[in-house]
């Protein structure tokens, strides 16, 4: 399964995040809240498919035309090659859309940056062009603050709590994941429409409606006024 965040060479700079204005300072001094997953699936129904997915906790597969003939119904057959068939199946239970919760972030590769100049601080790098407009597509209304955060920032989460997610094409069976009912890691697979968001996801248990998460001896965590003006210096040594 192609993955290019975590299978390539790339590494992670720092993350970004979206955040409704009114959680900016909270954030900014390291409190993460995590949204439980119904909340995503929601939009998702609600036609919202810049950060919500109707298809969250689901495995899917698309047939493409002509890979299925006909299906017989009460004795009698009818002819389907033209259509598209798609089987869904959900992988969390009904209570797990309640008692996880998901805090996402979009995760800046050395593959998201180009090289600008060189000085006597090092190596000057600005995000690509087409890595600031899949940004722009997850917040399309401008309606939420976007935070910097270093990537060092979730050392007390464990490995199997974080990860980034890996896009699957829903219409090539070799790329889907093989995953038992009620299998959280089914959070960490997402359809290949949705790889525009550059997702790192940290996941955790709200059951007990412990939403928030508060980290300290953080890094400054940056309010970015501009996406098109982040710059990155690299030290001389390394090569990016």
């Amino acid at each position: 399964m192609k993955n290019r965040k975590k299978d390539s060479s790339a590494s992670t700079v720092f993350y970004l995040k979206y955040v409704k204005p009114r959680y900016t300072k909270d954030i900014i001094k390291g409190k993460f809240y995590f949204t439980k997953v119904r909340y995503f699936k929601d939009l998702g129904l609600n036609g919202d498919n810049n950060i919500g997915d109707l298809n969250e906790g689901h495995i899917t597969k698309k047939s493409l035309p002509g890979e299925w003939k006909t299906i017989k119904l009460n004795g009698e057959s009818f002819d389907i090659t033209d259509c598209e068939v798609t089987l869904n199946r959900q992988i969390l239970s009904d209570e797990q859309y309640n008692e996880i919760g998901i805090f996402s972030l979009i995760a800046v590769t050395t593959d998201d940056l180009v090289f600008v100049e060189e000085n006597e601080n090092g190596r000057k790098f600005k995000l690509k062009k087409e890595f600031i407009e899949d940004c722009k597509k997850i917040d399309p209304d401008n309606q939420r603050d976007l935070v910097a955060i270093p990537k060092n920032c979730f050392y007390n989460f464990k490995k199997e709590q974080q990860g980034y997610i890996k896009y699957y094409n829903s219409t090539y069976s070799k790329s889907l994941p093989t995953l038992s009912k009620d299998n959280w890691t089914t959070l960490f697979y997402k359809d290949k429409s949705y790889e525009f968001q550059h997702e790192y996801r940290l996941i955790k248990s709200i059951n007990n409606g412990n939403y928030l998460e508060i980290v300290s001896g953080l890094p400054k965590i940056i309010l970015v006024k501009d996406i098109e003006k982040i710059e990155v210096i690299r030290k001389k040594q390394f090569n990016c």
